[in-house]
């Protein structure tokens, strides 16, 4: 009897351990699928900024306000500063928000004088940029531009200048008088045909000299106060192929 009861305990406990060893794996396939459920989350980070904002000066706000020059038109842009260099007025140092490490290009052109004149920061000649008759629109890029290449070394940004070309026949006058004996006349003219386009401005502008009255009661004429500027611009255009053309200007 004892030896049938032993019997019968030993086959019951081996019934049970299939069922306790099943048990356990689940528990460890558990434990595993919990490890597995972590992640991580990676976020792309810009190397080079990007341009806070762009602005744009054309042709008909140009006319509109009668600008006498390309310094006059950038000092009414906002966040743009033009100041006189050090060595000759002519020569101007232009800040954008602040920072005057700044690249000037004419048509995609850099014309900076970026060795010697200004202790190392980015100038340039107000005579030897176009006419602001000759000027279809100025482009100004506040900070560094999308392509870093453009201007690495001038993180304040970027003004170019985009010169007129007669695409289409077109003559326009403006004519403009004010005090101190101020007036002015200019007219710009163009026109295509077939491959060429021309395109031509002339302009007279006067300013007499400042007078105020001295200490002596004496009347005085202010230093440096007077204008007289005469200017001739032409340009012709000849396109070569889709994406080639030969220009020939000439500025005085």
């Amino acid at each position: 009897m004892n030896r049938k009861k032993l019997i019968l305990t030993a086959c019951l406990a081996g019934m049970a351990l299939p069922n306790l060893a099943g048990a356990q794996a689940v528990d460890e396939d558990n434990v595993v699928s919990e490890k597995i459920n972590a992640h991580s989350v990676v976020q792309n980070t810009n190397l080079i900024p990007t341009p806070a904002y762009t602005t744009i000066i054309t042709s008909e706000e140009i006319h509109a306000n009668h600008y006498k020059n390309l310094a006059e038109a950038l000092s009414y842009a906002s966040g743009v500063f033009v100041n006189p260099g050090s060595l000759n007025t002519s020569h101007l140092v232009v800040r954008i928000d602040g920072d005057d490490r700044v690249a000037v290009l004419v048509d995609g052109r850099r014309v900076n004088m970026d060795k010697g004149i200004m202790s190392g920061r980015a100038s340039y000649d107000l005579d030897l940029l176009p006419s602001i008759m000759n000027v279809e629109q100025i482009e100004i890029i506040h900070g560094t531009a999308g392509s870093y290449a453009i201007n690495y070394d001038t993180p304040g940004g970027i003004i170019n200048i985009v010169t007129k070309k007669g695409d289409k026949r077109e003559t326009t006058v403006d004519v403009a008088a004010g005090g101190h004996g101020a007036w002015k006349v200019k007219a710009v003219t163009g026109g295509s045909l077939d491959d060429w386009s021309w395109m031509a401005a002339g302009g007279f502008d006067n300013v007499d000299y400042h007078k105020y009255k001295g200490t002596d009661g004496d009347t005085h004429e202010m230093p440096n106060s007077d204008n007289n500027r005469r200017e001739m611009v032409y340009r012709i255009d000849k396109q070569l192929t889709d994406n080639t053309s030969l220009t020939f200007d000439y500025g005085h």
